[in-house]
């Protein structure tokens, strides 16, 4: 059966079919069934086939002896019993006795085929069959004793004893079949508390109830014995059309009336409805209940003899009930109790739980959900320091102490120890039992947070664990309790700690790849923009290069013509007409140089030149600019200071830098400052003025060409956008910024300023 568990249908086919291979009832009993079933009865017949079995003889007659008639011992032979009962008495204690000697042989004999196979020792009995059959005789006596007090029903005494007798059939022939699986089904009953049917369901597929409906069917019993062993606890108010409704209510009521008094052992342990309600829902007199429960410990002893069960005394069978109802309570008292301390630590473990919520398990912060995980883990372990070490990826590790209250006292990052190599927090199952690895983590962990571990010894408790969960343990101060909580309490802490912490993690991955999107979109952003940029400055390139070769030559010729036209006229007004002539073709061709120059500056030559010289060129390119312009390099660098530039380059943008100034503040003083700033050490150039300062549409647009806010006339907005190309030219960048108390401040940044010997000496220091 074993390898078709996966298939539910066969395996139920297998078990129906390991039922027909049982044996039938012996002949005699057939043939009894056969004759009690025709309208007319051959009494000759049927006494001698009852006497041809000896054996059976003395049972039958025994049997019918019990019979509330008042006959006693006048019934001495099968020819009498049949005269004085009837058929169906007499038919009924040959099934009775057939089917017990049946199936009790066959249990015989698989125990003796079992104990043979495995040398003697085998599987044991989990399923009490002695106690079993006296259960059922109970049933068969209370069902016998219930159809004599209610004639109503008209179901015959004797035909209840056999229902009674037969109505747990399949429990021990499942038994028969499944030995060792159904010494698990009574395992599972007992520890459950619960009947043997839906674990038979369960764990088969089938119940007993079908197994005895099958081999009801297979015999040939009569339909209101199928019917019992089908549907005996059935809920009376819905049991289906066309069944024997009366046998099912006497045997239902029985079999209460047996568990209530504990009488054998059914196997069941589910509850049970006390045996007045039961009578009053089947509708049975009270009276027959009351007789019944009188009688019936007499009558079990008496039919328990005949079925060669033990023989004992009424007065000894209601003991072992009493004492079966006593063992019963014990168990119950014990359950009760073990339920209650479970339920104690269940009560515990989801006091944690609402207060790792409480203190911040669920917001979404990886320290904040370490110290919810900590100070709820105190609630349930123990109270002490409580630390945390989470696993961060390549090998990096974020350890985490905290005080009593879940509040962060020390963090530190470090890496996996060499002494702990090989270790993955994420999966404590595969170190937890290596010798030594929890306390080496203790003591290192216990090290790296400045804790004294000899005074206070850490332990190790694994905190997370699973597919797609942060590697993380918990290491305490807390005395191991002297009753330690069982794994299965704490799995739903754990799987919180789990839910909060991978959230955490998650979420603050997803942070750092926002992060890092808007950084790259940024980054995007800007190449876009100097793409865009340099497209446009190679475009105005080509179209100056173009420019200047058409029209210089034109220009130079107008410009020469208009000078000489100049000197020879006499008329001063004419004089100056042609000297106009001559400075705007001047100022034309110095248009198209400056329109070539910014759109294909060249490349800079850098060479080791003193930014003293630089600034100085620079206040020279400007007229009038040497007596306001104030130098100031930081008195912290050193004299001279060298920077490898293009000097003639860079001097020019820094001349439009102060022109620029000086046209905004022509009454003012110009500020030129020399500093290194920012991690990276790059040098930078601030040209300051005190003018109006920027306008907002200044700020947008001061680097594009042709942008000017000045008078028209006063500028032709390319100063600017060509200090900003000559300044990228060296790998800088430039801005413009408004000043604390007014004025614009433009900064020049070059990053790799530096020259060669100056840059391998610092990469040698």
């Amino acid at each position: 059966m074993g390898s078709h568990e996966s298939n539910p249908a066969h395996q139920i086919e297998v078990i129906l079919q390991s039922v027909d291979s049982l044996p039938t009832l012996t002949p005699v009993a057939t043939r009894v069934l056969n004759i009690g079933s025709s309208d007319r009865a051959d009494f000759g017949e049927l006494t001698r086939l009852i006497e041809a079995d000896p054996a059976l003889t003395s049972r039958i007659i025994g049997l019918c002896r019990r019979a509330s008639l008042g006959l006693g011992d006048r019934i001495t032979t099968v020819k009498r019993a049949l005269v004085m009962l009837g058929f169906e008495a007499v038919r009924a204690a040959v099934l009775s006795v057939s089917v017990y000697d049946l199936v009790s042989g066959e249990a015989a004999e698989r125990d003796a085929r079992l104990e043979w196979s495995v040398g003697g020792e085998g599987p044991g009995r989990a399923f009490d069959r002695v106690g079993f059959w006296m259960y059922s005789v109970g049933v068969a006596s209370a069902a016998e004793l219930l159809a004599a007090g209610n004639r109503k029903l008209r179901v015959k005494p004797d035909e209840a004893f056999v229902a009674g007798l037969l109505h747990g059939l399949g429990k021990p022939i499942l038994d028969l079949l499944l030995p060792r699986a159904y010494g698990r089904v009574v395992e599972l009953a007992e520890k459950r508390r619960a009947d043997m049917a839906p674990i038979e369901r369960e764990i088969f597929g089938i119940d007993h109830h079908a197994a005895a409906r099958r081999i009801a069917e297979r015999w040939g019993l009569p339909p209101a014995l199928r019917d019992a062993v089908w549907l005996y606890d059935h809920p009376l108010s819905g049991l289906p059309e066309g069944v024997a409704v009366d046998v099912v209510r006497v045997v239902s009521v029985a079999r209460t009336l047996c568990r209530e008094l504990h009488l054998g052992n059914s196997g069941d342990h589910g509850p049970v409805d006390s045996a007045s309600a039961a009578c009053e829902a089947a509708g049975l007199s009270k009276k027959s209940l009351d007789d019944a429960m009188r009688k019936l410990h007499g009558a079990v002893s008496e039919h328990s003899k005949v079925l060669g069960l033990d023989e004992q005394a009424a007065p000894e069978l209601l003991l072992r009930s009493i004492t079966a109802a006593n063992r019963s309570l014990a168990r119950l008292s014990a359950d009760l109790e073990h339920r209650a301390h479970e339920g104690k630590r269940v009560a515990e473990v989801l006091s944690a739980i609402a207060e790792f919520w409480r203190i911040g398990g669920g917001t979404g912060e990886v320290v904040r959900t370490l110290g919810a995980m900590a100070r709820s883990a105190a609630r349930v372990l123990g109270e002490g320091r409580w630390g945390t070490v989470l696993d961060r990826g390549e090998n990096a590790w974020l350890l985490c102490l905290f005080d009593s209250e879940g509040g962060l006292a020390r963090s530190t990052e470090a890496h996996r120890p060499e002494q702990l190599a090989g270790l993955e927090l994420a999966t404590p199952s595969a170190w937890t039992e290596r010798t030594g690895v929890r306390s080496a983590l203790a003591a290192w962990a216990a090290r790296e947070l400045g804790m004294d571990s000899q005074n206070a010894p850490m332990r190790v408790v694994v905190a997370c664990e699973g597919d797609g969960v942060p590697g993380c343990v918990m290491l305490t101060t807390a005395p191991a309790p002297e009753e330690a909580p069982d794994q299965r309490h704490l799995m739903p802490l754990r799987a919180t700690w789990s839910a909060a912490l991978s959230a955490a993690v998650h979420r603050r991955a997803t942070e750092r790849l926002a992060d890092s999107l808007a950084d790259s979109n940024r980054a995007l952003a800007a190449a876009q923009a100097k793409l865009t940029e340099a497209q446009s400055m190679a475009r105005l390139g080509e179209m100056t290069a173009g420019a200047a070769h058409e029209m210089n030559n034109p220009l130079t010729v107008i410009r020469g013509r208009s000078q000489l036209l100049a000197e020879s006229l006499t008329d001063e007004r004419d004089r100056k007409t042609a000297s106009a002539i001559a400075g705007a073709a001047a100022d034309l061709s110095n248009l198209v140089t400056a329109l070539h120059e910014l759109g294909r500056p060249g490349e800079a030559e850098r060479e080791a030149t003193p930014i003293a010289e630089v600034l100085g060129r620079a206040i020279g390119l400007v007229p009038g600019a040497s007596g306001v312009v104030r130098l100031d390099i930081h008195g912290s660098l050193p004299v001279p200071l060298m920077a490898e530039v293009d000097g003639p380059r860079l001097s020019r943008a820094i001349a439009e830098l102060i022109r620029n100034a000086r046209d905004w503040a022509p009454e003012g003083i110009v500020h030129a400052r020399v500093q290194i700033e920012g991690p990276d050490g790059r040098l930078c150039i601030r040209i300051e003025d005190d003018g109006p300062g920027l306008s907002p549409k200044a700020q947008r647009h001061a680097f594009d060409p042709f942008f000017s806010e000045r008078p028209a006339g006063r500028g032709r907005g390319l100063g600017l956008p060509l200090a900003k190309r000559l300044v990228e030219l060296h790998g800088g960048s430039i801005r413009l910024e408004a000043g604390a108390s007014g004025g614009t401040h433009a900064v020049i940044s070059l990053p790799d300023w530096r020259p060669a010997q100056d840059r391998e000496a610092g990469q040698a220091a």
